[in-house]
């Protein structure tokens, strides 16, 4: 299965990207930013989308917004640092299927995963 990792944060990225694999999810597509991710994600077509809220340039909320504009489908999993209820919310009515805090243990993680992939094959 092919997963899209977004997030400027390098470091982070390379964290989820061990975490992902550990998890047995290793088709990675790693993007810098919400730009970064659009030019991507119609070539690559995962069947799963991590993006951080908060990036510079495009956050993860106008990709969202963008990629389900232009037709996307595949679920979004949305990760941040902090969250209130406001963002959230946001996030969801952007089309975001679950909003996960970080730092994320793997067991949460895989639930999350899990309830996107949920949402995927009911759609």
């Amino acid at each position: 299965m092919k997963v899209m990792l977004i997030d400027h944060d390098k470091s982070s990225r390379e964290a989820h990207r061990a975490m992902l694999v550990k998890l047995g999810y290793d088709d990675l597509v790693e993007a810098t930013d919400g730009q970064d991710a659009l030019s991507k994600v119609f070539v690559s077509n995962p069947e799963l989308i991590l993006v951080e809220h908060t990036m510079p340039g495009m956050n993860g909320i106008i990709f969202v917004q963008t990629y389900h504009a232009r037709g996307g489908a595949a679920p979004v999993l949305m990760m941040d640092e902090k969250a209130d209820r406001k963002k959230v919310v946001e996030a969801l009515k952007a089309g975001v299927v679950s909003f996960l805090l970080r730092p994320i243990e793997p067991d949460v993680f895989a639930q999350h995963i899990l309830r996107c992939l949920m949402k995927r094959k009911s759609a």
